[in-house]
């Protein structure tokens, strides 16, 4: 699924939206798209989402960082991210931005991942004003991992917070009440 996916850019909405495909298998897979919704133009258009190698969809994340549409996903020890770039009179593509193999890469990989349940680590957020930074769950720990250090930093763990009903989630900014923006002059 691509959790609290609804980014504002340039005038466009962009929306998660998801199909299902008839498929000979038991179960139908779901296809995830992305709805962009550009009022100005008077436009609607289905995009798809950047090609998986597996077969499994619930580890994408949709979102904004540096007031760039990106999209990633963690897939067989890799962290992959996209950017989308908007070409102008409803021309969009995605282009990869990282391809990372956390397992071979990151210095302390393994100490993290055996805190995951069943090896499921997801990708959470995106920092609000940097590409290079993503925040990711290893089970109930959040971490937030920068490309250059290629090192997991702790942020905290979910399993000490009092839960009560939905178990909370990181959310490292709302946008535009905080991020860059603030700090560019107007005038």
């Amino acid at each position: 699924m691509l959790p609290y996916s609804a980014v504002i850019s340039k005038g466009a909405t962009y929306l998660r939206y998801f199909e299902k495909q008839t498929t000979n298998r038991p179960e139908p897979k779901r296809f995830i798209c992305i709805v962009v919704i550009d009022q100005s133009k008077e436009m609607l258009q289905v995009m798809e989402t950047p090609p998986r190698e597996d077969d499994f969809d619930s580890c994408q994340f949709f979102g904004m960082s540096d007031g760039l549409i990106v999209y990633g996903y963690y897939e067989l020890h890799q962290l992959i991210i996209w950017l989308l770039n908007d070409k102008g009179d409803g021309k969009r593509e995605w282009s990869l931005k990282h391809k990372v193999n956390l397992k071979n890469n990151v210095e302390n990989y393994l100490e993290c991942a055996k805190d995951t349940r069943n090896g499921y680590i997801r990708l959470i957020a995106f920092h609000p004003a940097n590409t290079e930074v993503f925040f990711l769950g290893f089970g109930t720990k959040r971490y937030q991992y920068h490309v250059k250090k290629s090192r997991f930093e702790f942020i905290c763990d979910l399993e000490q917070q009092d839960r009560v009903g939905w178990p909370y989630d990181l959310f490292p900014y709302t946008y535009p009440l905080t991020g860059p923006h603030l700090f560019h002059d107007s005038s």
